[in-house]
């Protein structure tokens, strides 16, 4: 199946600044190459998060406290989000 955002190397090489530019509407570029040395391309703002994602989930009091949060969804004990947003007197909606 053919996939517009999987490029050889050699492509990749002659579309590298559109490439660029196109990460900033949230593509990604995977590049593969013949030695099996393949990359990715993605935007600076998306590479950071992901980071910061990891990072945090390293984290085993903030896994923990996720597990615990689950649980109490579960049980019944959660409220709905527009509720949440209500008593923090932030607007309804997302």
């Amino acid at each position: 199946m053919f996939n517009p955002n999987v490029l050889s190397a050699s492509a990749a090489r002659v579309q590298f600044m559109k490439m660029v530019r196109e990460t900033a509407n949230g593509r990604r570029f995977y590049i593969r190459h013949a030695s099996g040395n393949n990359a990715v391309l993605l935007s600076e703002e998306e590479f950071r998060s992901m980071q910061a994602s990891h990072r945090l989930n390293r984290d085993p009091r903030r896994l923990r406290a996720i597990r615990r949060a689950k649980r109490q969804i579960a049980a019944g004990k959660g409220i709905p989000y527009d509720q949440f947003r209500k008593e923090l007197g932030w607007a309804a909606g997302r």
